[in-house]
């Protein structure tokens, strides 16, 4: 019987986060006079970009979802605790 997981995957956020870095690499690279400017060098620069982030999209380790208690706690163990001293000049408790 196979397991039904619920996981998913963002390929096309990871293409458009790709595309975002090709043009940057690409911006770069031209800038500071490392590659020529041709349109060609551009493209591949791009595409690559484009490529590895939809790569990473589709075969990166998931993250959890926000609703799934940490390992090896308990749900609401853990929670945010209100500081005793909240720095100088700042009054804790009933502010009277």
């Amino acid at each position: 019987m196979a397991m039904i997981s619920n996981l998913q995957r963002h390929p096309v956020r990871g293409g458009l986060y790709g595309l975002l870095l090709g043009l940057g690499v690409a911006i770069y690279l031209v800038l500071f006079a490392i590659t020529p400017f041709s349109l060609t060098t551009m493209a591949i620069i791009v595409v690559v970009g484009i490529a590895l982030g939809a790569a990473w999209g589709a075969f990166a380790p998931p993250k959890r979802s926000g609703d799934e208690p940490l390992p090896g706690r308990a749900a609401g163990v853990g929670a945010s605790v209100p500081l005793d001293d909240a720095g100088p000049g700042v009054e804790v408790g009933g502010g009277e």
